[in-house]
């Protein structure tokens, strides 16, 4: 779901979302009409990263156990992606990188003091990328997927949640690796 509220209130289109039953996590982006009254009826019951709003609503939503990002829309998308994808923060996963990029991911992955193994795999050799990913499927780790391009066609393998992170965006990669380093909510 992408919802709008627009400046309203969220808590009615936040509860609806928490009683669907197809919503397992919530981004929210509260705008002026939020309110920490509101809030406090409304979050708690799924994973909840909640960006923007005033200090009180921020701090309803700390309370009810959100994630409050604080940082930039790049922080707020990372979060967002570990819970679309069931992984929270503080997991220990792998890290592929496809093609070129290992050195520079390796040392964005040491800045964010994150314990991850990084691999490089042939971009040109799909049964390499296919072989990494069953591997973290057998160690029940979820894997972050590095590349300048994502792969046109992908295996799903059981056990094995997909993160990815396009290397043209640095900050959007820093940002996962980050939150993935964060500790656990």
């Amino acid at each position: 779901w992408i919802v709008s509220v627009g400046d309203g209130d969220p808590a009615e289109t936040l509860a609806f979302l928490t009683a669907d039953a197809m919503t397992s996590a919530l981004g929210v982006v509260l705008g002026p009409g939020a309110t920490g009254a509101s809030l406090r009826a409304v979050l708690g019951a799924k994973p909840a990263v909640v960006w923007g709003g005033d200090a009180l609503a921020r701090a309803v939503a700390r309370r009810a156990g959100a994630v409050v990002v604080d940082g930039g829309l790049s922080s707020f998308l990372a979060y967002v992606q570990l819970f679309d994808a069931g992984v929270e923060p503080g997991a220990e996963v792998e890290v592929i990188v496809v093609g070129g990029g290992r050195a520079y991911v390796d040392d964005e992955v040491r800045a964010a003091v994150l314990d991850a193994k990084v691999v490089a795999v042939d971009e040109r050799a799909p049964e390499e990328l296919a072989a990494a990913i069953a591997a973290a499927a057998g160690a029940h780790k979820p894997v972050v997927l590095v590349a300048g391009t994502p792969p046109a066609a992908l295996a799903r393998v059981d056990g094995a949640p997909l993160l990815s992170a396009d290397l043209r965006h640095p900050e959007h990669l820093r940002a996962l690796l980050q939150a993935l380093a964060s500790p656990v909510v």
